[in-house]
Order: C-alpha cells, then sequence, then structure tokens
C-alpha cells in the first residue's frame, strides 16, 4: 500500500482551462483524463489525500466522480470545495471518502507531514518563547 498526496483536480471546474493552460478541449475531456491518470497510478487499497479543490460541481457530479477513483480517499478542504463543506456526511456516509478536513497532521513511515490546501507563510509547528 502507498500513500498519495495530490491537489487542484478541479473537477467541474468550466474556466480551469483556460485560467491554468491545461491542454483539454472540453470540460469531459479534463474530467475523463483526470480520472484515467489517476487510476494509472493509484490502487484500489493504496491510500489518497485530496489536498483541496477537489470538485467544482454539484455534489452529485462529484460523488459519480468519487466512485471512479481508486484508493482510500480523503480530502482537506479548499476554496472550491463548498459542496463538501456542506455536505460533508453525505460523502463520508456513503463510503466515497473516509474523512474531510480543514488541516490535518499526519505521520508516513515516521515522517511528519502537514496537509493543508492554503499556503502558509508562517507556520508555528513548535512552541516559541515569547519576548518579555
Amino acid at each position: 500500500m502507498n500513500t498519495f498526496f495530490t491537489s487542484d483536480q478541479h473537477f467541474g471546474h468550466k474556466n480551469i482551462c483556460r485560467f491554468a493552460d491545461r491542454p483539454f478541449s472540453s470540460l469531459e475531456e479534463m474530467n475523463e483524463a483526470l480520472i484515467e491518470e489517476h487510476n494509472a497510478v493509484v490502487k484500489p487499497t493504496d491510500t489518497v489525500w485530496f489536498l483541496g479543490d477537489f470538485a467544482f460541481m454539484p455534489s452529485n457530479e462529484t460523488k459519480r466522480i468519487l466512485r471512479r477513483l481508486n484508493g482510500n480517499k480523503s480530502l482537506i478542504l479548499g476554496n472550491h470545495d463548498k459542496n463538501f463543506a456542506r455536505k460533508g456526511k453525505e460523502f463520508i456516509g456513503s463510503g466515497l471518502l473516509n474523512a474531510i478536513f480543514h488541516y490535518r497532521e499526519i505521520y508516513v513511515e515516521k515522517q511528519s507531514i502537514v496537509l493543508f490546501h492554503y499556503g502558509m507563510r508562517v507556520w508555528n509547528k513548535h512552541q516559541h518563547k515569547a519576548w518579555l
């Protein structure tokens, strides 16, 4: 079993091809290519962490995409993941996601890893003494 980290798929985001210069002629082509690439690498028993901006589409369409993706999946919320924030229990309760977090600290092979969607310019991982 492997652990994978990925982010910013933007499934269902109409303008992402233009904004991010993605080489697809349609949204459907992009979605299918992302699913194909994911499943070519991730096996059903692998762990996958989506680190935000997974989908920008209605919940029912997002669920169809998740069903097609290999792996034991968890999500760190991004700014385009409003459906997950509002309807998280639907995704976890249906077995499509193991968990949904805003932020998470995990260990993989004794390596501490911080999972967060947003850039962190300053992070207070260790307690610092205050100057008095």
